[in-house]
């Protein structure tokens, strides 16, 4: 039996793969802890799984304050700025109480630097999670942020990929420059080099920003994709690279809503007429301003009164639904495995999750995504591997989805 620490964030995606990957490693009869700096308590203790609250790191707080000076005395102070926000980092006041549980696997957010390096810096042994699909460079394999997949068109043609490739890690170089500039020389990855150095974590050894993620990638250390290597372009991943998905818990807490909207789902999905096709609707929590785009959703379901549809709208679902056609419902939050498993379609903006869970469910798909982060890489291995189809989210008007769903 091994004792496991996973430290992650609060985001739902990566929140609730770690919940699914922390049960099965307690099925398997380790003792598995879990620790975020994000205020998740009460959603992990639903789960049974042992939880600490980490102190939020003060690191936002600083750049407020920091962009309130005059610039040319940032400069001056530039020093005693990059040490203020080392210390506004949130590992520096808890790494020494999670070592004390001494675990013999820490799993590390990718997302949560000052953890990583402050972890490995003592010596411990680490692992890096991402939910995303690859992020490192590679022949053939896209950047993340691309629409674009081997063999789709001439920009899929290895030399094509590679020079998109080129061009995105010339834009980061160019985007640190103006952020030196702008931010009077204490940067994001500023702060985390000194923090390294505070630690002892061998920076130059295991930071790389010759790959996708802003600001950098860990290719020395083993890195753990929650998601499933079935679902990946074809390449040959490095030998410390993982793929242990899919991770989908259909008993996972709730996120967000409440009892009333639970019970109504479940009447929704136990008493609806199955002759008539559910739709499955997600499009994220990271995109409240989606009136529009939501306003041509309805105007399908009024064009396809044989179709129903279930959609999570956040905390002002009741006014964002109130003017939707009586078959197709609003919810503040919906428990996606649940619809899922009555459902005979989605249409979704590009999350990985809510790809990998569709496809696990054997659902087709029509993606509409924002493009933000790596979901135009993700909508581009379902293309890839036949999921589903992708529509233009500015574009595409009401007749033009309903054809897409006929398809």
């Amino acid at each position: 039996m091994a004792n496991i620490l996973i430290v992650t964030a609060g985001l739902a995606g990566i929140l609730n793969t770690s919940l699914a990957m922390a049960s099965r490693l307690v099925n398997a009869g380790h003792k598995v802890r879990l620790a975020s700096p994000d205020p998740i308590a009460k959603t992990v203790a639903e789960t049974g799984i042992e939880f600490d609250s980490l102190e939020p790191d003060g690191l936002d707080l600083f750049w407020r304050s920091d962009g309130l000076r005059p610039w040319f005395r940032r400069v001056k102070d530039r020093t005693r700025r990059l040490a203020e926000g080392v210390e506004a980092l949130s590992a520096n006041r808890s790494v020494d109480w999670l070592a004390a549980q001494s675990p013999d696997l820490t799993l590390i957010d990718l997302e949560l630097h000052d953890y990583v390096m402050a972890f490995v810096g003592a010596g411990h042994r680490v692992a890096v999670l991402t939910p995303w699909m690859s992020a490192q460079r590679g022949r053939g394999v896209p950047a993340l942020h691309t629409l674009n997949w081997p063999g789709s068109s001439w920009r899929g043609a290895p030399w094509a990929i590679d020079l998109a490739w080129r061009k995105w890690l010339m834009g980061k170089r160019l985007r640190r420059w103006q952020d030196w500039l702008s931010q009077a020389g204490v940067t994001w990855p500023g702060v985390l080099q000194a923090h390294a150095r505070r630690h002892g974590f061998a920076y130059q050894r295991h930071v790389d920003p010759n790959h996708w993620p802003i600001p950098f990638l860990y290719p020395r250390l083993p890195l753990v994709h929650l998601q499933p290597w079935s679902f990946e372009f074809p390449h040959d991943p490095p030998g410390s690279v993982f793929y242990v998905g899919p991770l989908i818990d259909s008993d996972r807490p709730a996120l967000l809503g409440d009892a009333e909207g639970a019970a109504r789902l479940t009447r929704l999905l136990d008493q609806r007429d199955e002759t008539r096709p559910l739709i499955a609707i997600a499009l994220g929590s990271f995109f409240p301003e989606q009136s529009e785009f939501l306003g041509r959703l309805a105007e399908v379901f009024r064009l396809r009164p044989t179709l129903d549809g279930v959609i999570g709208l956040g905390p002002t679902w009741r006014d964002v639904s109130s003017g939707f056609p009586a078959n197709l419902r609003g919810f503040e939050w919906v428990s996606q495995p649940r619809v899922f498993a009555k459902a005979d379609a989605v249409i979704h903006h590009g999350g990985i999750n809510t790809c990998v869970e569709a496809a696990s469910y054997g659902l087709p798909m029509l993606a509409y995504t924002p493009g933000v982060r790596d979901m135009h890489g993700t909508v581009s291995r379902m293309a890839y591997h036949g999921l589903g189809l992708i529509g233009d989210r500015d574009k595409d008007s009401p007749q033009t989805i309903a054809q897409c769903l006929d398809h």
